[in-house]
């Protein structure tokens, strides 16, 4: 479903920078640029379209599988034409002039319940 899902989000008054994803299933990858001359440590919005897990189990992850934190800015899903997200704020470190990669992932379920 979300394959191709956001093109020209965040571009409104043509200006700013367009967002879109190409992921889907509940392994999604972001690559995130620094064209600074500097380190830089800052929180960044990313938005997970239209995805078909358990929200509340989601957790990012740099490229050396070191979890970051991460807040989800809200507990439903935003419409945006036809499809539904949701923003989260992540933590993250860049070298100058680099990339780093982030990974979200659904966490299993650690216990199931169960009635008595």
């Amino acid at each position: 479903l979300a394959e191709g899902a956001g093109p020209g989000f965040g571009f409104s008054d043509l200006s700013g920078y367009p967002q879109s994803e190409r992921g889907s299933g509940k392994t999604r990858i972001f690559h995130l640029y620094n064209t600074l001359p500097q380190a830089r440590n800052s929180l960044c919005e990313l938005q997970l379209w239209d995805y078909p897990g358990d929200i509340r189990r989601e957790k990012f992850y740099d490229e050396n599988g070191a979890e970051l934190a991460a807040q989800c800015l809200g507990t439903e899903p935003v419409k945006y034409w036809d499809h539904l997200y949701f923003s989260f704020i992540v933590a993250v470190s860049i070298k100058a002039f680099a990339y780093t990669t982030i990974v979200a992932r659904e966490e299993p379920l650690t216990f199931y319940p169960r009635a008595n």
